[in-house]
């Protein structure tokens, strides 16, 4: 499937684009709690790709979909507050937040291109007491 390598190439340029970024901004380099937290988010998307997709199963890949979702989501997040505290321009991130928005696109189109081989809970009958 293209979407799946698409996905995980997306989120993986994500995270180089971070470091790229991180590495050139002496404020964001020295906030040690702020790089942490946004090195962790970015690099949370395409580890949760890759562990999702070796559990082989499409519900335990799609839960770690979700969970790539929410680490890219915050990564793009942690990038723009980066702005807000003047460790970057709006220019120094546009094409991190750029590669982010991608890589949220790519696996959520990868995630539910896996619906149909996830069964639907069973929905829970009301007790017969």
């Amino acid at each position: 499937n293209r979407d799946d390598l698409m996905a995980y190439q997306l989120a993986v340029a994500f995270t180089r684009e971070v470091y790229r970024g991180v590495g050139q901004s002496p404020g964001a380099t020295a906030d040690l709690r702020y790089r942490g937290h946004l090195f962790e988010a970015a690099s949370g998307g395409e580890s949760n790709i890759a562990e999702g997709w070796h559990r082989y199963d499409a519900r335990q890949i799609r839960l770690f979909l979700n969970y790539a979702l929410g680490s890219l989501a915050e990564g793009r997040r942690r990038l723009e507050d980066g702005v807000h505290r003047k460790y970057f321009t709006a220019a120094d991130v546009a094409d991190g937040i750029r590669l982010a928005s991608r890589a949220i696109g790519a696996t959520t189109r990868l995630r539910e291109s896996l619906k149909p081989f996830v069964p639907d809970k069973k929905k829970k009958r009301p007790r017969q007491d």
